[in-house]
């Protein structure tokens, strides 16, 4: 009798498990309210309207938090009296602190935001730091700089020639030069190749780390910008995501490691000065 009470329960129960389930926030709801109201900051900032996005968090944060009426109801009420009056006047200071409000609200649940994504300013930092580094070292490690400048100014020297002969239109000198353009085009295309190397080395890897980073951190707001800029064809850039906050730190770091770990990719004041000289 006790078996058939006991499997007669668990066929009862096992219903109403997906409806708990639905009903219980986790950090991916906290995640998604967060990035809704950031990206009703952008589309402020962008002169677009907010109210709808706050909407979409408050029924996300209506269904999934329920439970923090338990806790604190006072912070509960003044969360969801927030939303209401937000959608209908927002503003940045009104939605950052809505969501502070909200990320406490979570806290009384045991619910925050991954520090994956609350540091992800940090991280992407420290990957695209990690990642300059790396192919800086293999670019030092791989290519024959001393190859590379001695080839480049040698270009540089003739291109200059070659210009100048065309400009005074000086036939004889033009016809003394052109045997000589063969092997300059051979040495630019030796150049190419030799600074080319490195990237068969860390060209779909640094794909497939984009690809994955990509996807993690999809639609968060990284970096808020203190200031918009207008940029031609994309429009009002007023914070970094993922992908903006990659390439500016990829790039700051790329200058800076080259400059410090590669001062051979760069031509010597030597190489210059002969450029300079030949040319006279």
């Amino acid at each position: 009798m006790r078996y058939w009470a006991a499997v007669l329960a668990i066929v009862l129960i096992i219903p109403l498990l997906p409806v708990a389930a639905a009903q219980q926030a986790d950090s991916g709801d906290l995640e998604a309210i967060v990035k809704t109201l950031d990206s009703a900051v952008v589309a402020l900032r962008k002169g677009g309207g907010a109210g709808s996005l706050i909407s979409n968090a408050k029924s996300v944060y209506a269904e999934k938090f329920a439970a923090v009426e338990n806790i604190d109801n006072e912070l509960h009420q003044r969360i969801l009296s927030s939303f209401d009056s937000v959608s209908q006047s927002p503003s940045e200071e009104n939605i950052f602190a809505l969501k502070r409000d909200v990320i406490e609200a979570a806290g009384l649940l045991g619910i925050s935001v991954s520090p994956l994504y609350s540091y992800a300013i940090f991280i992407i930092a420290g990957i695209t730091f990690l990642l300059s580094l790396g192919i800086t070292l293999l670019n030092k490690r791989v290519v024959n700089w001393e190859l590379v400048n001695r080839y480049r100014a040698e270009v540089s020297q003739f291109m200059k020639e070659y210009r100048e002969i065309l400009r005074r239109q000086d036939r004889k000198k033009l016809h003394k030069l052109e045997p000589r353009l063969k092997e300059i085009q051979q040495k630019n295309m030796v150049v190419m190749t030799e600074t080319m190397k490195p990237a068969f080395y860390y060209f779909i890897p640094l794909m497939v780390l984009w690809y994955l980073l990509a996807g993690t951190f999809r639609g968060w707001v990284v970096a808020w910008l203190p200031f918009s800029i207008l940029l031609p064809i994309y429009g009002q850039w007023v914070a970094c995501g993922f992908g903006w906050w990659y390439l500016l730190t990829f790039l700051m770091f790329s200058t800076v490691l080259r400059a410090l770990l590669l001062p051979e990719a760069s031509p010597s004041p030597q190489a210059e000065g002969g450029e300079q000289s030949a040319s006279t």
